[in-house]
């Protein structure tokens, strides 16, 4: 018997429709999942280009180095740079001048700005002032180099703190003590310039500032109106990381929550024995927990996986309301992080429990009961009572109806990809973007 035939439930990003996504198996209907998010929202398309998400549909999510999507789940985030495009209407422009659409941005269309040095020997930048709360925060933006490499974003914590970003070659150059930088391709000389404030340092009206610069660590010098960049899609936002890009236009906008739930019935999982494999990467490493679980819709018998601080991962089965193991693995162990796509495999049954992370098994319990037969009849990518939502990127869920063996399980953690795993179990991928 093959893998594919003992999974009870395929999730890929295969497919999604208003309000749902669908699961590859079973393919009569009963494993598709519920989705739900009340405003719109950007993704990667597999062009590489930004573009707009309706309503409560579910995003499949293209990395911008052209390998294979995934389903991606965020937190509700509000983007506070009121024109994150029209940057000729911020606060703030201080020796440079400011031409909208002026260039084709990462969605494809003509609404980048050019911003341009004046002569004057001093900065050359442009800002607008933001009101957040006592909160950890971002600020981000996409830029490509003109006739100038380099810029520097400001970002206030207590005090102005400043990182340099070079355009030519897409690095991160002199980066203040305040700051967390990254710097990310999005194709067609286009880069997101990304800082966050560190730790507990605050600043309740922070400055999200662009500055044109000739070269690393330098903020004045006599300018050249000749010399200019292109920038496209500013974003402050009161969270530790930066997420898809929110569009504004005159005023904040908020993108609420992904949440997705409900795959499968009683015919998809047994309670009794089974493996829950997932192949998914973190969107940041923190403290708030970020659950998948398979549940009987509340929490007297599930199964648990949630991300925490410090690289760690947690697998856990409930079996009549009480916890049957302690499995808690830290990837920084094996040189990996949870933000990295990672795969994991947890297998149950009585008295033989074990986790399997990237091919490698990494924990086992000896002494556990089971939840008895038929008592599972969901997964979510939340907390059984659809809480604690995951924030994550997911390739693929795949649920077994019986332990699979050690060769079997080290076989399914070590697939480079998900088309090798299809290839091998001879799935026939439909992708319906």
């Amino acid at each position: 018997m093959s893998l594919y035939d003992k999974m009870g439930l395929l999730i890929t990003p295969n497919g999604v429709a208003p309000s749902k996504i669908f699961a590859y198996k079973p393919t009569n209907g009963s494993g598709d999942g519920v989705f739900d998010r009340n405003t719109t929202a950007t993704r990667v398309n597999s062009a590489g280009l930004i573009e707009d998400v309706a309503i409560d549909m579910a995003r499949i999510d293209y990395p911008t180095n052209g390998s294979c999507p995934h389903l991606l789940f965020e937190s509700q985030s509000t983007n506070l740079v009121t024109y994150s495009e029209g940057f000729s209407q911020w606060a703030t422009i201080q020796n440079v001048t400011v031409i909208d659409n002026n260039a084709i941005s990462p969605n494809g269309t003509l609404n980048a700005s050019k911003i341009t040095e004046t002569t004057s020997n001093s900065v050359h930048r442009l800002f607008q002032n933001s009101t957040v709360s006592n909160n950890r925060h971002t600020f981000s933006v996409f830029a490509k180099k003109g006739t100038r490499d380099w810029i520097y974003l400001r970002l206030d914590g207590n005090g102005a703190s400043r990182t340099w970003f070079d355009l030519d070659n897409g690095i991160i150059g002199t980066v203040d003590s305040d700051h967390i930088a990254e710097i990310k391709d999005f194709g067609n000389g286009w880069y997101r310039c990304t800082v966050t404030i560190k730790g507990n340092v605050f600043d309740t009206t922070p400055l999200g500032i662009i500055a044109i610069t000739t070269s690393d660590n330098v903020q004045v010098y006599a300018g050249d109106t000749s010399k200019y960049i292109y920038v496209y899609g500013a974003q402050l936002e009161q969270l530790p990381y930066a997420t898809s890009y929110i569009p504004t236009n005159g005023s904040a906008v908020t993108r609420v929550q992904d949440v997705a739930t409900d795959f499968g019935d009683v015919n998809s999982f047994n309670s009794e024995e089974g493996v829950l494999f997932v192949e998914m990467a973190a969107l940041h490493d923190s403290s708030f927990n970020r659950w998948l679980s398979i549940s009987d819709g509340g929490f007297s018998n599930y199964i648990q996986v949630y991300f925490r601080d410090n690289g760690r991962i947690i697998f856990n089965i409930i079996t009549n309301g009480v916890i049957q193991n302690n499995f808690v693995y830290s990837l920084i162990t094996s040189g990996k992080l949870v933000t990295d796509m990672n795969k994991y495999a947890f297998k149950w049954k009585e008295n033989d429990l074990a986790l399997w992370v990237n091919g490698v098994e990494v924990l086992t319990d000896l002494v556990a009961n089971v939840p008895n037969p038929n008592t599972f009849n969901k997964f979510s990518f939340s907390a059984p009572t659809d809480s604690n939502v995951t924030l994550s990127k997911v390739k693929q869920v795949q649920v077994y109806k019986e332990a699979l063996t050690d060769l079997e399980l080290e076989y399914l953690t070590t697939y480079a990809t998900f088309p090798d795993l299809a290839n091998a179990n001879n799935y026939n991928l439909i992708l319906n973007t």
